[in-house]
């Protein structure tokens, strides 16, 4: 699986993908830390 980082960051901090939710969760230095959630 890849991720474009930038395509991903012009979403916004949450979005759907397939059947998980994604959130950025904080931005340390220029490092950022994602959160993926299962959905039913």
């Amino acid at each position: 699986m890849d991720i474009n980082a930038s395509a991903v960051t012009s979403r916004g901090d949450n979005w759907a993908w397939r059947n998980w939710e994604v959130s950025r969760v904080r931005r340390e230095g220029n490092q950022i830390l994602w959160q993926l959630e299962r959905v039913n």
